[in-house]
């Protein structure tokens, strides 16, 4: 695979496996030692940040890397998916890395796995690792792909780990109880380093697990807190050296609170400087790609989020607001539970335009989702793509009506995709 370009290796390591998910650190853990011993390296950064949970996670990590920037510390951030383009996954300073760091990183997992087969996921991983590597940071900021304890980015032991959330999600893989998949998620943390524990609703049985793994935990509503301040706005109170302080006002944005407060409390742990009137005017102004972010085409208003399980579409279903019309365009993974989605959401739209996802196995069927629409007495049809789903509805909608877009990053990615392309 010499002298290809990016979109040729993206097909090549996703066909290098033939599942798209296998969890266990076993073989990429072979591979990183061999990597480390190629480039000379022992580590990736001074500071590892290590963020797992069922929702929230892609947020807390852009506001981690907002306050690292505003500090000006230098830092590497994984996430995924991305909407766009790959790049977007592995950032330097807040900017996606270059297409030839990313096939150089490529070329050397290539030249080092031998017979080893590598999930796409794993591939990533690595080549962030390798990019972060040669940077010379301050801080790399792992996102979890799926679960945590057998996730790739595990291999790396986390100087501060934070559990955003734990849902009723990816239960083939993690578990079928909260307390299940709230332990695999918790495989992140390490003795004696700090934990932050996001999650205001812990099962039965988790406190005990997390005393049992040592690490120095902080939680939400104990060690730090969230106060409502007014209708959009919360107080935050934060630990710093063993002692509560007020650190300010938290707006209400398309990214929740309690993602901005880990942010600060975890970094405020680090030991680094806090301004915080420069690091409150920065969260509060950030937005995210795809989640609770609004726009207006061509006068038609249009509401994009990534949610993709209950707990999210909760959230989502509080924030839509509409002078007319309400409609929704969504699919979703087959493995996502779609009644407990369409549960939180039943009451909100006044048409569901359901698209077939065209770049994913895992795509659910969409006259099996129409089927349960209709079900529930809800009206809805079935599309041949997410782009035809959207351009039905848009042709539908007049400039007081509302269209949500949600269900997956496939979902958001390709309607955004379409509207970039289309005239204004």
């Amino acid at each position: 695979m010499i002298n290809h370009s990016l979109e040729e290796w993206l097909e090549f390591i996703n066909k290098n496996h033939p599942l798209e998910i296998e969890l266990g650190l076993e073989r990429v853990s072979v591979i990183w030692s061999r990597i480390r011993r190629e480039l000379g390296v022992s580590g990736v950064a001074p500071f590892v940040i290590t963020v797992s949970g069922t929702n929230g996670k892609g947020s807390t990590v852009k506001c981690i890397e907002e306050i690292l920037c505003i500090s000006n510390h230098s830092c590497g951030s994984f996430t995924s998916p991305h909407i766009f383009k790959f790049n977007e996954r592995i950032k330097l300073n807040g900017l996606a890395a270059l297409d030839h760091d990313i096939i150089e990183a490529f070329e050397l997992i290539e030249s080092l796995k031998g017979e080893i087969k590598l999930t796409y996921f794993e591939f990533n991983t690595l080549c962030a690792l390798i990019i972060f590597s040669k940077n010379n940071l301050d801080f790399v900021i792992l996102e979890v792909g799926l679960g945590g304890r057998l996730d790739a980015v595990n291999i790396i032991d986390a100087d501060l780990a934070i559990l955003t959330s734990i849902g009723l999600d990816h239960k083939e893989w993690l578990g079928n109880t909260r307390l299940e998949i709230g332990r695999e998620k918790l495989g992140i943390a390490r003795k004696g380093k700090p934990l932050l524990i996001g999650e205001h609703d812990l099962p039965k049985g988790l406190n005990r697990y997390i005393s049992d793994i040592g690490a120095d935990s902080y939680f939400v509503n104990k060690d730090f807190f969230l106060s409502p301040h007014s209708a959009h706005s919360k107080e935050l109170k934060i630990t710093l050296k063993e002692e509560l302080h007020t650190f300010g006002l938290l707006k209400d944005t398309s990214i929740l609170s309690i993602n901005k407060a880990l942010a600060i409390q975890a970094l405020s742990l680090t030991g680094i400087p806090i301004e915080k009137n420069e690091i409150l005017k920065s969260l509060n102004q950030a937005t995210l790609e795809g989640r609770q972010q609004s726009k207006i085409h061509n006068q038609i208003n249009i509401l994009f989020d990534v949610a993709h399980n209950a707990e999210a579409a909760e959230v989502l279903a509080k924030n839509i607001e509409s002078n007319g019309k309400t409609y929704a365009v969504v699919s979703i993974l087959r493995d996502k539970d779609w009644d407990s989605i369409v549960d939180k959401l039943d009451d909100t739209f006044d048409y569901w335009f359901i698209g077939r996802i065209t770049d994913n196995d895992r795509a659910a069927d969409p006259n099996v989702l129409l089927d349960f629409i209709r079900s529930r007495g809800l009206h809805g049809k079935v599309f041949e793509s997410m782009e035809m789903a959207f351009q039905n509805a848009y042709n539908l909608a007049t400039r007081n009506d509302l269209i949500v877009v949600f269900g997956s990053f496939s979902c958001v990615a390709s309607v955004m995709k379409l509207i970039e392309i289309q005239p204004k």
